[in-house]
This record gives structure tokens, sequence and C-alpha cells, in this order.
């Protein structure tokens, strides 16, 4: 294929992309970053790459950032899918019609995280890929919103495997809020980056003789050297050239290029007159989306006249010869825009607002042109711009929303309103960076009037200052808020407030002071705020340890039926609080069915989001208990997939690593649990939030399997200290004790065995299997001898009835090795060939080999471990397996599993060769035939089948 004057010099690059275009056609995407200056040849380039790619039987859609349109939500998203996405039904399947508030977004929607949406546009792009290649085409990138820009990053990860290739053409030199994620695009293993260069003398040479005629090398020299080689300028400078009467000389050609843009731009429109000039006015304030009746009337021309302008416009190469209010180049545009008087631009802007409006404009589209406008004290123009926000809200674009409230808070609202504005940017900021939410929120608590603005505004700044690990200063706010709030009502739920949040504050030294109020507040309320307070009581009871009869009998008079997730009596922290009650007194049914629950409820608004892998990672800790250990991991993987681009200074970014790091450490995954904690610092960091598992003791007990044991003495007491300062003392909910036990019971026996005592004590007074079992294990560890073998077997019997088949497995081991160091050979057989098969079923690697190890020194040849079956599957194809044993289909797999729809078929094919048979309706009788994975198999069946029930 030619490549034309437009492309000169850049047959090395289209060969490139041939080779890009040709593996999206065999499945293998990913993104092209091309970078260059203004006026290099991007667009062009672009042009081209469409038509290779059509011509290559790709389905391709192209869209362009417009400098005015940054603050249009998913602006570059609609204009790349809208003609996509006709086909609704076919294209918004499973999870992916979350996507559709995108194209579709009303101000009565609720508010939507950005991740869930940016999510269901992944799944949207992978059902139209589904269909034939893609081919995405982003020009000035560098213009771009940014959840769209968010979106082209979360794609670009996951692209390795679909058929879909990302063209990304921006300006690496234009300062914009674009500037970080672009930067970060072509570090990605799908990227391949392109970077164009300024044309050498032959090129320039021959565009100045299809411009002017024959030139000689020095005056094509000249022009090189007065426009570095940039195709755009060469063409301007041309043009500059050809309009005068004579050619000029090769030295004046320094000082003729020097405003070469501006001037010939300026100087055709000029030359065009007074009328063509006010209809690209227009067009510049409008932007590309401008229907002709609007441009006539921002112009102040008859709709005629402005067509008219627009071909004459269109001649003389200002606008596009395609598009109605497009111009031909950016550079164009901004000399145009450059060219209109400041304080006339901001009266254009105000005009075109209202004439947008009147046109019935999408709310977001009129706030683009109030936002170029200067505040005028406008009561319409506050109003347009908080409705655009909740606009913007529903359709998950939190950024945006706060930008048109940031220009709203300074038109300035009415005194009324002006803290309801900055509480509503406070919320909005919170949902994508909360350190932006706090001083919104903090101007909003001291400008408010009433007591329901001074609440809300002192409940949104805890929440910002709690998720970003400064829990003391929310405790704090709440506690210097309650006084000053005069309405009773509102006063009890900033206190019960305070006390949620001071039961996570790391640093909060007086529990029992907590306690006593928490126990006051309960004899004061009724209805929601009494709930809470009985959910903070339980869990509270839980913390400290108190027996755990009375507890559970609490929570279970709390959940009463399914209780709402989203919008429902009880917050969404305060439900967790409940199924952790449920989760660490041993009951797991319960908290899982919760958790479940909520999963199933995000699910159907299409919310995978933060709440979302908050979640599965409680679901992970409670499968973790369970000993469920592969279904732990695909949990936990999900979530720390989800929540590690947040970054180290949220607590729940540290709550999905710590799981994973605790579950890769169970299963034996050492090299791989060490990696992910070093690499991520899990441990090193301060943290003013108690997390679940603790990073320390998290930390403590890998380095412990590593053999490291001075280490993990060292954190696992650290871990202890900080935890016991703040009132926890449940070795069911942080076992730091036994851990610590196992770490010194070598150098520093007489001190392992009084923790292990302490730690045996006060399981004995919550009274539950798993931590007495664990803490009677850990004790008969250390104190060896007769009485070592009997606490052992204590632990096995405490142990066989309860639903921790992890610790029961590590107890059987731990007595059957105990037995053949005492030289009970016989004895020892069967409790480690049992401790062998449930560490298999439990996928414990590590544990598994030790059994084996063990049963080899006594002289039993043990069983092989199983290359057949489903205890051979992987977690990844257990998982797959079971979702697919449902009846739904791969691309609803690759929802909630957040993989690919080729990494599905791959485990899937695995899954079949390993349990011999050849298609997946045969999943459910292979796993009935398995005992020990049939009940994990069974209960994760009937979650999903309520899931898609509605889907149906």
């Amino acid at each position: 294929m030619a490549t034309g004057v437009g492309l000169l010099e850049q047959e090395e690059r289209l060969r490139d992309v041939d080779h890009l275009l040709t593996r999206v056609r065999h499945g293998a995407g990913g993104v092209l970053v091309v970078e260059g200056q203004a006026g290099i040849g991007k667009t062009r380039l672009a042009a081209e790459i469409r038509e290779r790619a059509v011509a290559g039987g790709a389905a391709v859609y192209v869209a362009r950032g417009h400098e005015l349109e940054q603050d249009l939500p998913f602006g570059v998203v609609r204009q790349l899918l809208d003609p996509a996405v006709t086909d609704r039904a076919a294209r918004f399947v499973g999870a992916a019609r979350r996507a559709a508030v995108v194209f579709t977004a009303g101000t009565d929607d609720e508010p939507v995280d950005l991740v869930s949406v940016v999510h269901a546009l992944f799944l949207l792009t992978v059902n139209l890929a589904a269909r034939a290649p893609l081919t995405l085409i982003v020009d000035d990138a560098h213009w771009s919103d940014p959840p769209s820009l968010r979106w082209l990053h979360y794609l670009a990860r996951r692209s390795r495997d679909l058929p879909v290739l990302t063209v990304v053409l921006s300006r690496p030199e234009e300062e914009s809020r674009a500037a970080g994620v672009l930067s970060s695009l072509p570090g990605l293993r799908t990227a391949h980056r392109m970077r164009l260069q300024p044309l050498h003398l032959p090129a320039v040479t021959r565009m100045l003789t299809d411009l002017l005629g024959p030139v000689d090398d020095r005056f094509a020299a000249a022009c090189l050297a007065a426009t570095g080689g940039n195709p755009f300028l060469v063409t301007e400078l041309g043009r500059q050239v050809a309009a005068l009467s004579t050619r000029p000389e090769a030295d004046e050609i320094t000082e003729l290029a020097g405003p070469a843009v501006r001037e010939s731009v300026l100087g055709r429109l000029r030359r065009t007159g007074p009328v063509a000039m006010a209809v690209a006015e227009a067009a510049a304030v409008l932007g590309s989306r401008g229907r002709l009746d609007q441009l006539a009337m921002l112009a102040g021309v008859p709709t005629a006249v402005a067509a008219i302008e627009c071909d004459r416009l269109r001649r003389c190469g200002i606008l596009s010869p395609t598009e109605l209010s497009a111009f031909i180049h950016p550079l164009v545009a901004a000399a145009v825009r450059q060219g209109i008087p400041v304080a006339t631009r901001g009266i254009l802007h105000g005009r075109a607002a209202r004439l947008l409006a009147e046109s019935g404009a999408p709310d977001t589209r009129v706030a683009a042109q109030l936002l170029a406008t200067p505040p005028m004290g406008d009561a319409w123009v506050v109003d347009v711009l908080r409705q655009a926000a909740r606009g913007a809200l529903a359709a998950g674009a939190p950024e945006a929303a706060a930008s048109y409230l940031r220009r709203a808070s300074v038109e300035p609202p009415t005194a009324t309103l002006r803290a309801r504005v900055h509480c509503e940017w406070g919320e909005a900021s919170a949902l994508f960076d909360p350190r932006a939410a706090i001083p919104q929120f903090v101007r909003a608590e001291r400008l408010a009037g009433d007591d329901t603005t001074r609440c809300v505004s002192a409940i949104g700044l805890a929440k910002a200052l709690a998720h970003t690990d400064q829990v003391g200063d929310a405790v704090r706010t709440l506690a210097a808020t309650a006084p000053r709030v005069a309405d009773p009502a509102l006063r009890l739920r900033l206190r019960a407030e305070q006390l949620m949040w001071s039961g996570w504050w790391i640093g909060h030294a007086e529990p029992h002071e907590r306690r006593t109020e928490l126990d006051v507040l309960l004899s004061q309320c009724t209805g929601t705020p009494g709930r809470m307070l009985r959910v903070l009581h339980a869990w509270e009871r839980l913390v400290r340890g108190a027996p755990a009869g009375e507890t559970l009998a609490m929570a279970g008079q709390i959940l009463r039926g399914t209780p709402r997730w989203i919008g429902g009596e009880l917050d969404f922290e305060v439900l967790c609080l409940l199924g952790q009650v449920f989760l660490y007194c041993d009951q797991p049914e319960p908290a899982g069915a919760l958790f479940d629950s909520g999963l199933t409820e995000l699910d159907e608004h299409g919310w995978h989001g933060t709440h979302d892998a908050f979640l599965r990672t409680l679901r992970a800790d409670n499968a973790y208990r369970c000993g469920d250990l592969a279904r732990a991991e695909t949990d936990a993987r999900a979530a720390w997939q989800l929540m590690s681009e947040l970054g180290q200074d949220t607590p729940s970014w540290w709550w999905p690593l710590a799981t994973l790091t605790q579950v890769l450490t169970a299963r034996g995954e050492l090299t791989a649990a060490a990696e992910l904690a070093e690499h991520n610092g899990l441990g090193e960091q301060w943290r003013d939030a108690v997390v679940l598992p603790d990073p320390l003791a998290v930390r403590g007990d890998l380095r412990l399997a590593q053999g490291r044991v001075d280490e993990a003495a060292t954190d696992l007491r650290l871990a202890g200290q900080l935890l016991e300062v703040h009132g926890c003392a449940n070795p069911a909910w942080n076992p730091w004790r036994m851990s610590l036990a196992v770490a010194l019971r070598t150098r520093e026996p007489d001190e392992a065995r009084a923790v292990a005592e302490e730690a045996e004590r006060r399981a004995e007074q919550f009274g539950r299997p798993w931590a007495l079992g664990r803490a009677l294990r850990t004790r008969g560890l250390v104190t060896g001898g007769t009485i070592g073998l009997e606490l052992l077997a204590e632990a096995v019997r405490v142990l066989a009835p309860s639903p921790a088949r992890y610790e029961h497995a590590h107890a059987l081991v731990d007595w059957g090795a105990a037995l053949r160091r005492a030289n009970y050979r016989d004895a020892a057989r069967e409790p480690l060939r049992a401790g062998l098969d449930l560490a298999d079923r439990c996928g414990a690697g590590e544990l598994s080999r030790r059994a084996r190890q063990e049963l080899t020194t006594i002289g039993v040849r043990p069983r092989r471990a199983r290359l057949t079956g489903p205890a051979a599957l992987t977690p990844s194809e257990f998982r797959v397996a079971t979702l697919a044993a449902t009846g739904i289909g791969n691309v609803e797999i690759a929802d909630v599993l957040l993989v690919t729809r080729k990494t599905v078929e791959k485990h899937l094919a695995a899954s079949y060769a390993k349990l011999g048979i050849h298609s997946r309706h045969e999943l459910p009788q292979a796993f009935a035939q398995d005992d020990g994975n049939h009940v994990a198999w069974a209960n994760e069946r009937v979650r999903l089948e309520t899931v898609y029930r509605s889907r149906a």
C-alpha cells in the first residue's frame, strides 16, 4: 500500500503496524503507543492504520480527544463505542450491562464507583471482540477525559490474549491530566512504542515541490531548519510562501516561519471575511459535536449562511472536509481559539452553554461549556453543574463530577447551598481520591448552617480520613462534631460512627472506655442506630475474646433474613463486621451466605470495585479457615487484582495483600508468597488502622515457614504488642501467639511454653474449635513428651467435627510426626495417612510434602499426589470448572474471575484432560465422584445459580 506524501519516511513503522494487525487477527492483542509533537503526522498515521485494519477484516472504531471535552465523562469511550452498541442485547451481556450507563446515563441513577464501570466497559470490549478483531484508535489522547483513560489503561493491561489492538496517539510534551496514565502505557507488557521523528531533507524537498513547484536544496534546507522537519509546519510555511507575490530568499525563511501556523491560519480566516471568522470562532467554542443550527445561533447568522461559510472554511483548509464543525488539525483549532480575546471567549462559552441547554443537550455537555466561563454569581450555572455532577456520578465518572462541583463552588452558590456544594464535591472526590475529599468536607462542616449538613459532612470526612489511613483523625473529628449537633438522633449517629472507627484505630489505647460508652449508648438507641450499635457490641465481644455463645446469639438476632448491601438499613462496613463475627466464631455457612449475598447484590448492580474486592477478601479468609485453599486463593487473587492499583496509603490495599500472602504460605507456595510480600512492602509500613490478617503477623508466619525463625519471632512480637494495646485478646481473631510459640520453641522453650499456655487459656475462654484446636496443637508442639502427645491428640479430637479442615490436617500431621519421633511408628500411620489425604484435599502443598516425608520415614509408601480427578486441578482450573458446571458461558466466567475468555478456555481444556471428560456437560458428574471436592463445588454452584438467575 502506498504511503503517500502524508506518510513520508514511515515505511518501517507501517511494517510494524502490519505485524501488530496480523497478531490481532490471530488473537494476540496489545496497545500501540504513538508519540510525537503537534503536526508530526500522528493523525495521518492513524488514518493509515484505520485503512489497513479495515482491509484486514477488523472492526475499527475511532475517537479523538478535544481540549474542550476533557471534562465530559467517558467522552472518548462514547466516541469510540457508540457505533458498536446499537445492538444492546447482544453487547451488554452479563456484568457488561453496567457499561450501558455510560451511553444512557441519567441523573436519577445511583452513584457507582469508577472501577466497576471501567471493568464493565472492558467486558463490553470483550463481547465486541468476540464478533471480530477490534482496532481502537484514540487520536489526541492527551486531551482524553480521565475516566476514558482509566478504561484504556485497564484494557491495555488485559489485552494480551484478546483480539484487540488499541492505538493511542498523543503529544508527550503536552501538559494535561492525561500525562500520568499515558506515560505508564509504554511500560506495560502488552505495549509497543512508536516515536515519530521529524522529516529529513529529501522528504521536506518533496513536500515543498508538491506545494511550490521545484525548489533548490538551499531553500529546502532553510525550510527544514525553520520548521524542524515538522510536516504540518512545512505545509503551512509552504502555503505562506505560495501566497506571496515573490518567493523569499533562503535567509528570509527563518523570520517568515516564526509565527507560521497562527499567522497562516488567521491570515486565511481574515481573507474569508468577518462572517466566516465568526463561524470559525463559534466552531472553536462549540467543539467538534456542535450542530449547524447551534453554530449559526452562536455566530449570530442564519443557518443557511452558516452552512455556506462552513463550506468556504473547508475549501481554505480551516475546517475538516468530513465533519461539520471539526477543524482540520488541532493546531488550527488552537490558533483560532487563541485568536479570540479572553473576555469574548468566556462570553461565547456562556452563550454556548445556554444554547445547548435549550436544545436539550446532556447536562455534561452544558457543564463542559460552563467550565470555561468566568464566575458570575448565576444560580442557574450552579444548578446545571450540580445536576451534571449527579449524572457523572451515575455514569461512574467521579473525577468529572468533582470538576463540575469545583467550578460551582466559585460561581459562587448562595449561602444556603455553599456547604452542600462542598459536601457533594467531597463525596465525589472520595470515590477516586479520598485525600482530595478531605478539605471539601472540612469546608462543608465549617459552612454548615444546619445539623443534617454538619452530620453528613463529619461522617464523610471521617470516612475519607479512615480510607487514607488516618483513622485517629477520623475518630477525633466525629468526637468534636457530636457536641455541636443539637438533634439527639443525629448526635447518636455520630457517636456510633465514632465507636465504629475507634475499633479500627490501632492507636486507640482505651478499649475499656470504648466498651463502657458502647453499653451506655445501647441502652439509649432504637431503630437503625440501635442495630448498628448491636453489631458493634457483638464485634467488640469477639475482639476481646468473650465467650462466643452469647456473641453468636446476638449476631443471629441482628441478621434477620438477607440484608441489603446497597442502600440498606446498615452500612456496608457494618455488615462486613457482622459477617466477620460469624467467620471468627467458626460459623462459615452464615458468614459465607452473608458475603455471597453481598457479592450477588453488587454483581446485580454491576459493581466490581473496592466493595467487591473487600467482600472477596473476606470470603477468601472464610475459605482459608475452612481449608478450601483453592477457592481462598482464587478470591484473594481477584481481590488483589482489583485493589493493587489503589496504592499503599489506603488500608483497603493491605487486606487482600495480607490475605493472599497468608493463603500462598498455607499452600506451600513460599517463593510466590515471598515475592508478593517483598515487592509490596508487606509489614514494612506503619499503619494507623487495624488490618486483618495483620500484615506483620502474616510476614512472621511466612518467615517461620521459610525457616527464618529469629526474624519471624521479631515480627510476631511486634504484631502482638500493637494488637494487645488495642485490646485484641482473641486468638481466633489474630493467632499471633500460636505462631510466636512455635518460633521460640527451640531457642527459648520456657517462654514458648508460657506463650502457648496463655493462648490456650484465651482460646478456652472463647470456646470455639478453630482457636482451641490450634492452641492445643501449638502447646503440644512446644511441650513435647507424653503431655505433648496428649495435647496433640486432644487438638485432633477438638478439630475433627469442626469446619476447620486445614487446621485439622495440621493437627493430624503434627500428631503423627510426634508419635513417629516417640517411636510409636504403628500408631503414627493412621494420623499421617489421614493428614496427608486431608492436606491434599485442602490444597496445602507443603503440609502434604511433610506428611509424605513422615510416612516414608516409617516405611510406609504414601500414595502419589493426585494427577487426575478434581484434586489434581489447580486453584484456577478448579474455579473455572466449578463455574462452567453451573451451565454459564465462558464470557460470564471471565466476568466473575476478571480474566479473558481465552484464559477460561485454556483452564477448561486442562480441566477436561485431568478429569477424563470431553465437555462441560460432564463436569457435575466428575465432581460428584470425589467426596472431598463435591461439597465445595456444590456450595459454589448454589451461589452462582442465584447470581445468574437474575441475568436469565
